[in-house]
């Protein structure tokens, strides 16, 4: 190897990036890892999980924590290489700088930038995360309470919830608490575990080995099928103290619907066997964790066994992971705030809440956006405002959206069918519609819009949709100049007023705005429905700018096919 694409010696500087990308093998990784003057206090062990990946010099470049965690590092030595590539990178924060006038709330924010939280909207927060990042602590909720009931009782449980949910956030905080308690918690991730055939139960012990290394799970790795995982934690055979009982979690349990049928139903009865006679083992309880698919994970038909796949959790005992109340929302972005030296209105927190109906990816996300692209379009009030936070939603939030993606879907069509959206995913909309529902009380018990249903964006048109159901004459008028606020707000080129009714009056004798309100460019469509929704009717109104005259269509009828 020449020069230019040896790895640095311990009295050189870091190397450069073209270094690494075009020039380091595997072996190169390994041995600038064990550099002495790096500090990163890996041991042997660490060292074998990062040779056994293979990982060469372009996918060094590409580390992060959370990936080096799901091979087996625990969150320290993952965060000392994480931090470590984006040094050789550049990537590290630097200090803010003091400029001008602003001198005072720079100073503060310079002071704060290494306190600052993150806002983490992918990967499930473990212990280092809970301080670097903002964070709802599960551990007093009811959720949790019924969670610590659940061991007790020795029972196997499901714990479910949509993608992106804190569902296993919740799962780690628990395992901190149960650690502390005494019990001797397994966490296994089944997307993780990456081989679901023949070799499962080796994958399965190799598993739980390396997400909880150390003496008293060694003999895992020697698990090679279901007779040497009952043997393992069998009371005959557990190597652990006999005063101490071990909790199982299965993260990603979903998963089961993408191996082997047989294998599946093998592991399930392993599963139903130790419930059946737990006394006879050392494990205490249990976990299943995944979306809402796993609810129906009994009530598939096993064509190998030609017989029902009964579940061995018990699906009425359930737990479903909740979602972010108001409050805990509100705490969230208080401390977001200030950390930011900025201030955001209640109206913000409160719409924020009922866009993501409390989803907390979704909440997440919302302020990673505020944070990455919100604060730098503050003037010097740094106050984020209800006006401002709509136009900010509507026009830039869409960027962000491919994050989710993946997360809220399925690539498996029957986990899809019975995994629930989160209730109100305005913002998975890949087709330029933005749903967009707010409420609030006027103060005589009616909940009402304040602003537009729909937006419908794409990059030459903005359309603003008002839909109303069954409205009043003063329903109308309200709603006429309502929309033609929000589309001004938004710089709008098309406003419709869209009004179902099944009233015969709306359509033969039709409410229209004044002229003036139809000169500033609202458009007013009436559909008409029969109780049975079987016909359709429709007539429309706009403001012919052309011709300068109000132009009504002729009523058209429509018979619902089939």
């Amino acid at each position: 190897m020449d020069r230019e694409n040896e790895p640095m010696s311990e009295t050189d500087i870091l190397p450069s990036v073209d270094v690494v990308k075009k020039g380091w093998k595997k072996h190169d990784v390994i041995i600038f890892l064990q550099r002495k003057d790096l500090n990163l206090d890996l041991d042997d062990e660490d060292i074998e999980i990062i040779r056994s990946k293979k990982i060469g010099g372009k996918a060094f470049l590409s580390l992060t924590k959370e990936e080096l965690e799901s091979y087996g590092l625990q969150p320290g030595p993952a965060l000392a290489i994480a931090e470590l590539v984006k040094e050789i990178k550049g990537e590290k924060e630097q200090p803010v700088a003091v400029v001008g006038k602003k001198r005072q709330i720079t100073e503060e924010l310079t002071t704060s930038t290494s306190k600052k939280k993150k806002w983490m909207v992918n990967s499930a927060m473990r212990e280092n995360d809970w301080f670097t990042h903002y964070f709802v602590d599960p551990i007093h909720q009811e959720q949790n309470l019924q969670l610590h009931e659940k061991i007790i009782d020795r029972s196997f449980t499901i714990l479910y919830g949509t993608r992106a949910f804190g569902k296993s956030t919740r799962v780690l905080r628990t395992i901190s608490q149960l650690e502390k308690e005494g019990y001797i918690c397994s966490y296994v991730n089944f997307e993780q575990i990456g081989v679901f055939d023949t070799n499962f139960w080796s994958s399965l012990g190799t598993s739980i080995y390396v997400h909880n290394r150390g003496k008293l799970f060694k003999s895992c790795v020697e698990i090679k099928n279901s007779r040497d995982f009952l043997l393992f934690f069998s009371k005959a055979t557990w190597e652990g103290p006999e005063d101490k009982r071990v909790v199982l979690f299965f993260d990603e349990f979903d998963k089961m619907y993408t191996i082997d049928e047989k294998i599946r139903n093998e592991f399930l009865q392993i599963l139903r066997s130790i419930r059946n006679d737990i006394n006879s083992y050392a494990i205490q309880a249990i976990f299943a964790i995944g979306t809402f698919a796993i609810l129906h994970i009994d009530s598939r038909f096993s064509e190998a066994s030609n017989s029902n796949l009964t579940s061995p959790f018990n699906i009425k005992d359930s737990i479903h992971n909740p979602n972010f109340t108001l409050d805990q929302v509100q705490a969230l972005y208080t401390e977001f705030g200030k950390d930011n030296i900025i201030t955001i209105e209640m109206g913000v927190i409160q719409d924020i809440h009922t866009r993501t109906n409390g989803h907390a990816g979704l909440v997440c996300l919302c302020g990673r956006a505020i944070e990455n692209h919100l604060i730098s379009l503050l003037d010097n009030n740094r106050i984020i405002s209800i006006d401002l936070w709509e136009r900010f939603s509507v026009n830039e939030l869409i960027e962000e959206m491919p994050t989710m993606k993946k997360k809220l879907s399925s690539t498996l069509l029957h986990q899809y069918v019975h995994s629930r959206l989160p209730e109100c995913m305005w913002m998975a909309f890949s087709i330029g519609q933005w749903h967009m529902i707010s409420y609030r009380d006027d103060g005589n018990n009616r909940r009402q819009h304040n602003y537009s249903d729909i937006v419908i964006t794409s990059r030459r048109q903005k359309i603003v949709l008002e839909l109303l159901a069954t409205a009043t004459k003063g329903n109308l008028d309200e709603h006429f100049g309502r929309a033609l606020n929000y589309a001004r707000i938004l710089s709008a080129n098309e406003t419709w007023i869209v009004h179902f009714t099944c009233e015969d009056d709306f359509i033969f004798d039709p409410y229209w705005p004044s002229d003036d309100i139809l000169r500033n460019g609202l458009n007013v469509l009436h559909i008409w429905h029969d109780l049975s929704f079987k016909k359709f009717k429709t007539i429309a109104c706009w403001w012919s700018n052309s011709k300068n005259f109000k132009r009504v269509t002729s009523i058209k009828t429509y018979p619902v096919q089939g």
